[in-house]
């Protein structure tokens, strides 16, 4: 198993992530590089995405959409030291970022009643004082992530109503309004809006290359029928959209969970949870390099030596070595589901 996933947190912990116990309980867990449990941390509900604090001393782990808090756990014990709430009448979608220099802690959130989408802005130096609330014009911020040089946010929006009272109903799939937003970091004014082929192809998750191509994946809330492509990509202020082989593209089910980008190569890698499939594809031209079948593929994460780490709802876990073909490098497998995300 590749040992070289040097990342911000300690040297012992290579992936994060929302999973669910054997028990049926819900957990935040940490492995190391050979899926040996380092810690778990349990909580009262299910997570979905969480960040790390650049200097690796912070994790917050979100709970999942609608989520009615955040935790913010010592990275190197799992131990919770604060809890945050949202504002009256509003929910957070699932995941945020941290500022270049690990002060600000931008989220995702909504206003149910109205479905304003919002990017709930954190101070972090000041034990996570909420500092600002920046309105979106649109409805379902999901992932945000950093531009590169850090002075932009990109938000992936899903365009989708939802509304704590009708559990995860979608209530506007005839009005969806789904783009990709790119904002300016200190004032969370729009500088510009990307929108996809299809009014109904929800922008929900974000990777970003070196050379500031963002990577989109989407999920697809109209017939069945149609098979739009779910991988949006946008550089040099252009939108355009990576189809995939007929046989490849109608196993997805029209949904993608996780989206990953190797930062210096960009090779990504998509999972389908709902097509038990994992898609290694060439960024840059489109190719695709293989699949792989996976059951349920939920979470997938860059490791430093140009591979991969992909997780799955049924606690598999498989390596893509680094190379030509991406091939599956060694195989491991935990107690565990995990959820969605790796980070």
């Amino acid at each position: 198993m590749p040992l070289s996933w040097a990342t911000a947190l300690p040297d012992a912990i290579a992936a994060l992530g929302a999973v669910r116990l054997p028990d049926g309980g819900y957990a935040l867990a940490a492995v190391n590089h050979q899926a040996e449990t380092l810690w778990t941390t349990p909580f009262a509900a299910r997570c979905h995405g969480g960040c790390t604090s650049p200097d690796g001393n912070d994790v917050v782990l979100f709970e999942r959409r609608p989520g009615w808090s955040f935790q913010v756990l010592n990275g190197a014990t799992g131990e919770i030291q604060q809890s945050r709430l949202p504002e009256a009448e509003e929910h957070f979608y699932g995941h945020g970022v941290f500022s270049p220099d690990g002060r600000f802690l931008y989220a995702t959130a909504s206003h149910y009643e109205s479905g304003q989408g919002r990017i709930a802005v954190f101070d972090a130096r000041e034990g996570y004082r909420r500092s600002a609330t920046w309105a979106l014009d649109g409805i379902g911020p999901h992932q945000l992530e950093l531009s590169p040089d850090g002075t932009q946010l990109i938000v992936a929006l899903g365009g989708i109503q939802t509304h704590p009272d009708y559990d995860r109903v979608k209530l506007n799939l005839d009005k969806m309004d789904p783009a990709l937003l790119f904002l300016d970091r200190l004032t969370g004014q729009e500088q510009s809006r990307h929108r996809p082929s299809d009014s109904q192809l929800s922008c929900r998750h974000l990777a970003v290359s070196n050379d500031a191509v963002t990577y989109v994946a989407c999920q697809y809330h109209g017939p069945e029928w149609q098979q739009p492509p779910l991988i949006g990509k946008h550089h040099n202020g252009q939108w355009t959209e990576m189809t995939l082989p007929a046989a490849l593209q109608s196993r997805l089910n029209h949904y993608l969970a996780s989206i990953a980008v190797q930062p210096a190569s960009d090779i990504v890698v998509v999972t389908a949870p709902r097509g038990g499939l994992v898609v290694v594809l060439d960024g840059r031209s489109g190719n695709v390099i293989r699949g792989i079948d996976l059951y349920d593929a939920a979470g997938v994460k860059p490791t430093d030596d140009g591979g991969f780490l992909v997780s799955s709802g049924t606690g598999d876990w498989v390596w893509l070595d680094p190379g030509e073909d991406y091939s599956i490098g060694s195989r491991g497998t935990s107690a565990w589901a995990w959820d969605n995300h790796l980070f």
